[in-house]
């Protein structure tokens, strides 16, 4: 989303795109996105899917920028998850780094919170 949103090429309809079983995923693009981080690139994503009236739980975002990215690549069988035997890069990020994410995470009650 970020390098449509940069060039103003348009908006993904990934209502459609999941309508039609089209298989998708949600990558970076620097050569005319801003940046190749994927937390900033989903972010980006949910605000498409809002303009759009697309909405995307954090769970379906999260599933979006993995494993259905290994299947639009098809490689689903090689990465996109922690199941035995796959490969895997990965980051640990501290849900409570900030004051605000600890109080955010302290209020939460379900794993999509």
């Amino acid at each position: 989303p970020t390098s449509n949103l940069f060039l103003g090429s348009g908006l993904v309809d990934l209502q459609a795109v999941h309508d039609k079983g089209i298989r998708c995923g949600l990558g970076t693009d620097i050569g005319a996105g801003t940046s190749f981080c994927q937390l900033e690139t989903l972010n980006e994503a949910y605000k498409v899917g809002q303009m759009r009236k697309f909405k995307m739980s954090s769970l379906a975002q999260y599933h979006l920028a993995t494993l259905a990215s290994a299947g639009a690549l098809s490689l689903d069988h090689r990465i996109g998850n922690f199941l035995p035997g796959k490969e895997a890069d990965f980051v640990v990020l501290d849900l409570c780094a900030t004051p605000l994410m600890e109080r955010r995470i302290g209020q939460c009650k379900t794993l999509e919170e």
